[in-house]
Formats: structure tokens, C-alpha cells, sequence
């Protein structure tokens, strides 16, 4: 047969193949379009029609033709034969439910074991093709199981699953007319190839309609997320109040798009003022939705705005039987400018600092358990006397529990440090965020610096 006989007989394989290298770079490359999701099914999808593809290429008469009938190219040939399955078997695992997950896990793992012993074999005995026949039982019990996915657990929806079998239906219509050549159509209309081209239609088009479904959800949920970030910073005091011989300064840096951290302010009159900071238990939106119920239910006990330990109690009482298995830790102080008469309550908060003009630390520390767990917990109260140039600092766990690198805690000892070397809220903000890049917690801070004598 001469050249021209050979590339005209292996033209439409050629247009096929080529078809199908096609579809797996638009796989590629819708893959890479996503945002916040795995595409890895697309990029399976992807390397699958493309060594597939690859293989028709590499197997026509006009390739050897052009190489030369190099000695490589059955080895080349024999080893696409074990490699093209893999990636299917890897994409259908994933794609396909729970039901049969290990039985399709065990069809991918035992491509993967073919192809990673019969391809050095093959090399080092040369003889190409010699592990065929294992690799042809299990591509026909593979499509067995890939037909028994397809039948009973397709995923996705009805239209998904319709599609799914009507390629996997041409496709086995394809495969069996080239074993057993019922009709022969002319421009290798009637090859498996393109049958082969028609069935990764199909996939393309349910991993697309799919990838499609999961980028909308994820666009739902960011706009959701979006929305709650918004409410919970708008229940956040947008500025601290104005209380004669007070300096308040807070900041709020949550971890997530919503978070579990809370605070706020209760003014007592010109001169006093109340301080509530709160961690709620765990992170995203079911923390932040208890951390919003705090904001009523301080709200409701504003009476007890002077007294820490019974408006503690209050908030457990308001809490116990409404959480299930969160909980929330929090400090609540008072302060009256105008004599330094602090007091202080905790349930299970980290302790407050006092900050004195000349730069030593103390600790404030008040018994008291967890909010929202026991009903008959009782908070116990605390006082101490602030004068001027002192500062009481509030904090939550994510301040001293941040991590570097190399999994150091940023921890109390260079926190009271930063604290008196004379760091504002924000010069502590940027000490965590250049000791720990991403913040593991939420983190939040509070001053209440005493300016009159």
C-alpha cells in the first residue's frame, strides 16, 4: 500500500483522534476556570480523552509510516494500552456515589498496579503486549462494573443520567460492531473511535453541567456568606462610645468570613462604662449565629450593666438549653472613670490584663464556668482600681494561640510583652499577622486605657 493509500485509509481516524485530543484541552482548560472547588474530574476527564486520543494517533499505519516503523513504537503503543485506563478508572470512582465505591476503587487500583508492572516488564523482556490479555479481563469486567454504576447509582440528575447511558449505550453499540462488524460506514463513521468520540461527548457534557451546578453553589454560598459578614459586623459596636476619662479602642479580625468572636459596650452614664468580650465555640456561621444571639441578650439584661456576676448569670440562664454542643466563653467588667473602680466577672475567658502606667502586667482573675452549659453555674466577682495612664486589655484566645510556621504559639509571655513595650490594638493586630500569616483563630481586642487623674 502506498503512502498516499495509507494516509487517506487513516484520515478519519486521524480527524477522530485529534477530535478527541481537542476535547481533552477544553477539559484542561475549563478546569482551570473554577473558583474554590476541585476540578481534578474535569483534569481526569481531560487526561483520559487525551491519551486516548494519543493512542489512535500513535496506532495508525501513517505515524509508523512517518517515524520510520521505529523499534520504540510498540512499546509505545503497548504502554498507552495500560496508561489510558487509569485516569477512566480514577475519574469513575470519584464521579460515581457511595454504593460502589470500593468495588469501582478496586477496578482503578488494579489499572494503576497493570500499568505501573507490565510496562518496565514489557520493556526489560521486550515483548511488547504481553500483559494483554490480564489488561483485556479487567477493562471487561471494568465496563461490566461501569455499566452497573450507569444503570443503578448514576449521579446528578435525571437529564445526567440520561445522557450518561445514552453514550455508554452508542458506545457498547460501537465496541460490539468492531468485534463482530455488522455494518462498515464510510469515513470510519462506524469504528469504535467514534463511538469513543461520541461517549466522552456525553461525560463532557455531565462533568460540564455538573462543574456548572457546584460553581453555582459556591457563588450562592459566597453570597450568603457575604450577607452574614454584613449582619454580624453591623451587631459589632461601629465605634467605641464616648466616655469621659476613658481611651476605648477595639479590633475584630476573624479568621473566617463570619466568625465567633463578639463584643461590645454598655455605657454607664458620662463617667462608667461596661465591657462584654465573648468567644462562642467552634467557627462560620452556626458560631457567628450564637455570637448574634449575644448581642440580644445582652441587650435584655442592660439592668445588670454594673454588676458583672449577676449579668453573667443572666447570660448563662438566657443560654442553657438553646445550644447543643457549643458553648461560649466570655469577661465582663465595669469601670467607673471617675473613682477607677473596676469589676470584673469570667466564664471560662481568658483572664484580662491590667496594664500599668509603669509597664507592669497583672492578671484579672475571676471564677466562673463556661456560659450556655451548666444552669446552676455561679460567677464570682472581681475588683481592682485603675489609675491614670493604666490600661485594662480584653482579649479572646486567637491573640495568644495564633501559630507561626513552625507551630509556635504566639502565647501570653510575647503578648504581655507587646502589651508593655506600649503597643496600641492595632500595632498587637500587626505583631500576629507577621508572626502567623494566616490567622488560625478569631481574633479580637479590647482597651480601655484610664486618661484622668
Amino acid at each position: 500500500m502506498d503512502a498516499i493509500a495509507i494516509f487517506h485509509q487513516d484520515f478519519p481516524t486521524l480527524v477522530v483522534a485529534i477530535a478527541i485530543c481537542t476535547a481533552g484541552l477544553a477539559l484542561f482548560a475549563f478546569s482551570l476556570l473554577g473558583r474554590r472547588i476541585s476540578n481534578i474530574d474535569l483534569s481526569l476527564a481531560g487526561a483520559f480523552a487525551m491519551t486516548y486520543g494519543f493512542r489512535l494517533i500513535m496506532r495508525t499505519q501513517a505515524i509508523a509510516l512517518l517515524a520510520g516503523n521505529p523499534a520504540w513504537l510498540p512499546y509505545l503503543n503497548s504502554a498507552m494500552q495500560y496508561v489510558v485506563p487509569v485516569p477512566a478508572a480514577v475519574l469513575f470512582e470519584r464521579f460515581f456515589g457511595e454504593r460502589l465505591r470500593w468495588l469501582n476503587r478496586i477496578a482503578a487500583v488494579a489499572f494503576i498496579a497493570v500499568a505501573l508492572i507490565a510496562i518496565p516488564t514489557e520493556i526489560v523482556r521486550r515483548e511488547p503486549f504481553a500483559f494483554s490479555a490480564i489488561e483485556d479481563v479487567i477493562v471487561t469486567c471494568s465496563m461490566i462494573l461501569y455499566f452497573a454504576n450507569i444503570i443503578l447509582f448514576a449521579p446528578g440528575d435525571s437529564k445526567d443520567r440520561r445522557i450518561l447511558r445514552a453514550g455508554t449505550a452508542v458506545f457498547g453499540v460501537y465496541v460490539l460492531n468492531e468485534h463482530f462488524r455488522f455494518t462498515h460506514l464510510p469515513f470510519g463513521v462506524s469504528s469504535e473511535a467514534f463511538g469513543f468520540l461520541i461517549f466522552i461527548g456525553t461525560v463532557v457534557a455531565t462533568l460540564v453541567r455538573h462543574a456548572i451546578r457546584t460553581q453555582v453553589r459556591v457563588a450562592e454560598v459566597d453570597g450568603e456568606l457575604a450577607a452574614a459578614r454584613q449582619i454580624q459586623m453591623s451587631i459589632l459596636p461601629k465605634t467605641p462610645p464616648k466616655i469621659r476619662g476613658l481611651d476605648l479602642s477595639a479590633v475584630y479580625a476573624p479568621a473566617s468570613e463570619v466568625a465567633g468572636d463578639f463584643y461590645d459596650f454598655l455605657p454607664l452614664g458620662e463617667d462608667g462604662v461596661g465591657i462584654l468580650i465573648a468567644d462562642v465555640s467552634g467557627h462560620g456561621v452556626p458560631a457567628a449565629l450564637v455570637a448574634s444571639m449575644l448581642k440580644a441578650a445582652l441587650a435584655s439584661h442592660v439592668e445588670l450593666a454594673n454588676e458583672p456576676a449577676r449579668l453573667l448569670h443572666g447570660l448563662n440562664r438566657f443560654f442553657c438549653g438553646k445550644l447543643e454542643r457549643q458553648f461560649i466563653t466570655a469577661s465582663y467588667l465595669s469601670i467607673d472613670a471617675a473613682t477607677g473602680a473596676l469589676k470584673i466577672a469570667s466564664a471560662g475567658h481568658p483572664p484580662p490584663v491590667i496594664v500599668r502606667a509603669d509597664r507592669s502586667i497583672e492578671e484579672l482573675t475571676a471564677d466562673g464556668v463556661l456560659l450556655g452549659r451548666f444552669a446552676g453555674a455561679r460567677y464570682c466577682q472581681s475588683s481592682a482600681l485603675l489609675r491614670a495612664g493604666d490600661a485594662v486589655v480584653l482579649y479572646t484566645d486567637g491573640v495568644t494561640e495564633a501559630l507561626n510556621a513552625k507551630g509556635e504559639m504566639w502565647g501570653e509571655a510575647r503578648f504581655h510583652e507587646s502589651l508593655a513595650a506600649g503597643a496600641s490594638v492595632q500595632q498587637v493586630l500587626g505583631a500576629l499577622n507577621s508572626w502567623s500569616r494566616t490567622l488560625q483563630d478569631d481574633v479580637t481586642l479590647v482597651v480601655a486605657k484610664c486618661v484622668q487623674s
